[in-house]
């Protein structure tokens, strides 16, 4: 049984423990950038997707970069805007009784459950593993660039990167002072805020600290009291002290950061009409009709504090170590409103994890090598509150669900140059991992036995490939990786068999690609296609009326092509476009009916259980349109003592299904964006306007279907409306 859940470990103790076992290793490093970047040029970008250095048109990933600078200027302020700029990506709002997103990569996504089960896209910030997709939505200040990283990248990145990865990576602290603000106001009294400031404290030693707060009145609006119910209010505070050796041999970066953030998301529409029994869409997502006591119901608070250290060290001009260490606490508490059957409930979700890897990177003329050992525990808890009549205060007792998840990985990656022009990738991890939990309804309402058990995993995967280097500006590529998502167990069942434990997905994944440029860097044009067979699916089924479980009980072919362009014309224009073609299908999945699943004109069939359901084999896959992608346009020229820049950008997708039943009224349709910016730039000052989704367009954002018979109960969020708003920039 798991014992003492939630565990803080406290700052001096990550300290000490880093400063301990990087003694023992003789410190560790990344290269630095006079050893892994040599041969760049001016303006390339440069991003450390595979642990290292390296010019992003020389990677054999299909990678999105976004700077600091296209962040600002496609108005993306956190990572929920990130899909309407990098292909195959798919975020919604925040939904559910968990209150969380989904995010899925090429028509991969999680299951949205609080505990016991994890996403398949694995975020990180500054090289940390953040416990839950949803710990990386805070407002986005001082960073440097986002990198979305497309396909599984298990070898590297461990447990829980199936569908891919993104690496958020804030400004490193220098030698050179460093400052900035950005503060705009727009309609719905939205007020953003961000500052910076970094620079040296005494030779080789510097510090740097940044912040931002956001807040807004709420987009939807309770008809009956006229007041909003998604109010947003949040603020980030991080600081990092770094210290460089005069021969750059050795540093050491300490970094905290403390952010929370009310989500504003959690207003539920009803698609369907109980009275008439139809299916009606998303009503007026404005307003809704609410009893006057829901003003104090709706909650979803997100909070987060980091600390980690990390430590490099280069032996040599060719072999350098690394070693990062952190500690990181996430907590969501939420309340929430059921229109249909007049109830409120609750939620209250905690993560508290430590982890630790090391590793080294040799680069040689030869063999290019990154190889490493990672620790990750993660004790969590998920309490609930049976659903309840408003005014009424019950303890978060049914269930209250914890656990203590333990994994160890070793990992290796070793590139061998054949010749100048080929090179031979094979790579390799092994993990082991154990987690232990306990289910308790013995303080609920209606109580159960206590349940306890423990999900043990040990797996090996593998990755390989080859690269060749036509010319120093066309890269082609192709590889074979698998992917790995962790096994779990069902958090709040009352039973032992055979719903309560699951067991890790398979991924086998085929990809060729090319990354070119041409005309002296004025077109670049990247191409990928792939091939994915997906067996042993974690996904929900219904046993009985309004009750889901994760089960491996379907199997799926994924294929699709991405393509992207980058067009410089003239001087200061740049076009780009991207474009993503998926087909994301199950290939086996009898969905259990349990008396609430939707036949939906699919045949009849009995699963593994034994339960009679439909079979959805051919279905797509949730949150996986076939079409999406995007065109934008940014343009500067001199006027005056500055400069005119504008930028206009333009997203769209297909339909996307959120239920294997693939039914119109648990999707969300068609998506067109249209976001705008332009500002005038002189003496480092930017005054700017902004506009947002100026087409307006509405749509269920995360639809859910919770019941199908006897009560038809399909719920959404909805999208934000049109933003618009002005606002003042510096930099120095």
């Amino acid at each position: 049984m798991p014992k003492n859940v939630i565990r803080p470990l406290g700052l001096s103790t990550i300290t000490s423990l880093a400063l301990l076992q990087s003694t023992a290793a003789h410190a560790q490093a990344l290269p630095d950038a006079d050893a892994s970047t040599s041969g760049m040029e001016s303006g390339d970008i440069v991003v450390t997707a595979q642990r290292r250095e390296q010019k992003l048109q020389d990677v054999p990933i299909a990678i999105t970069a976004v700077s600091a600078e296209e962040l600002s200027s496609r108005n993306v302020s956190d990572l929920q805007s990130i899909s309407s700029i990098a292909p195959s990506v798919q975020i919604t709002g925040a939904g559910g009784v968990t209150g969380n997103h989904q995010v899925a990569i090429r028509g991969i996504s999680g299951q949205g459950s609080p505990i016991g089960t994890a996403q398949p896209v694995a975020t990180y910030i500054d090289g940390e593993y953040l416990p839950t997709t949803d710990a990386g939505f805070f407002t986005l200040d001082d960073v440097e660039r986002v990198e979305v990283l497309r396909g599984p990248q298990g070898t590297l990145y461990g447990r829980n990167s199936t569908a891919g990865a993104i690496n958020i990576i804030t400004r490193l602290p220098g030698d050179d002072l460093r400052a900035g603000f950005d503060v705009s106001y727009g309609n719905y009294n939205h007020i953003l805020a961000r500052g910076s400031v970094s620079g040296p404290l005494t030779d080789g030693l510097s510090a740097g600290l940044s912040a931002s707060y956001e807040s807004r009145d709420g987009f939807v609006k309770n008809s009956t009291t006229g007041n909003t119910l998604d109010d947003l209010t949040s603020y980030v505070v991080r600081g990092k002290v770094h210290y460089q050796s005069p021969d750059e041999s050795f540093s050491i970066l300490l970094a905290a950061d403390t952010w929370r953030r009310d989500n504003p998301s959690t207003i539920w529409s009803s698609l369907y009409d109980p009275t008439n029994t139809v299916f009606i869409g998303l009503p007026n997502p404005d307003s809704v009709t609410y009893p006057a006591e829901v003003d104090a119901t709706y909650r979803n608070d997100n909070r987060s504090e980091g600390q980690v250290l990390t430590l490099n060290y280069k032996a040599t001009s060719d072999l350098a170590f690394t070693s990062i260490t952190s500690h990181r606490s996430y907590r969501a508490d939420i309340a929430y409103f059921t229109p249909i059957f007049n109830q409120a409930g609750g939620s209250e979700i905690r993560h508290n994890t430590f982890s630790s890897e090391f590793r080294l990177a040799y680069t040689g003329k030869i063999l290019t090598l990154t190889a490493g050992v990672n620790y990750y525990r993660n004790d969590q808890l998920y309490a609930t509150q049976s659903p309840h009549g408003l005014g009424i205060t019950l303890p978060l007792t049914s269930p209250r669900d914890t656990s203590n998840l333990e994994a160890f990985g070793i990992f290796g990656q070793a590139e061998v140059a054949v010749t100048p022009k080929l090179t031979l990738i094979a790579g390799a991890r092994y993990i082991h991992e154990t987690q232990d939990f306990v289910i308790d309804y013995t303080q609920a309402v209606t109580p159960a036995p206590l349940i306890t058990g423990t999900v043990k995993a040990d797996k090996p995967i593998f990755n390989g490939g080859i690269n060749y280097k036509a010319t120093p500006d066309i890269l082609l590529y192709a590889k074979v990786s698998q992917g790995y998502q962790a096994p779990g167990f069902n958090s709040s069942v009352r039973t032992t068999t055979p719903f309560i434990t699951f067991e890790p997905e398979r991924l086998l994944a085929y990809e060729a690609g090319i990354k070119s440029e041409f005309f002296d860097r004025m077109l670049t044009l990247n191409l990928a296609g792939f091939y994915y067979d997906y067996s042993d699916l974690q996904v929900k089924n219904i046993v009985a009326v309004g009750v889901q479980v994760i089960d491996n009980a379907a199997s799926s072919t994924i294929k699709g092509v991405e393509g992207s362009l980058v067009l410089r014309p003239v001087e200061g224009l740049t076009l780009s476009g991207d474009i993503s073609w998926t087909h994301a299908t199950y290939k086996e999945f009898c969905e259990g009916n349990g008396g609430s699943a939707p036949p939906a004109g699919d045949p009849a069939c009995t699963n593994k259980n034994g339960i009679a359901g439909w079979d959805r084999a051919g279905n797509y896959m949730n949150n996986s349109p076939k079409w999406s992608g995007s065109v934008s346009a940014s343009y500067t020229h001199p006027v005056g003592p500055g400069e005119l820049r504008a930028t206009a950008g333009y997203s769209f997708s297909s339909r996307a299904y959120f239920s294997p039943a693939n039914e119109i009224a648990v999707s969300r349709g068609a998506v067109n964006k249209l976001d705008a910016r332009v500002g005038y730039r002189f003496d480092g000052f930017e005054i700017y306007a902004y506009g947002q989704n100026l087409t307006n367009q509405r749509f269920a954002s995360f639809p859910i279907r919770a019941l199908y018979t006897p009560i038809n109960f399909v719920v959404s969020p909805p999208n934000d409306p049109r933003t618009y708003g002005v606002g003042i920039r510096f930099t120095y």
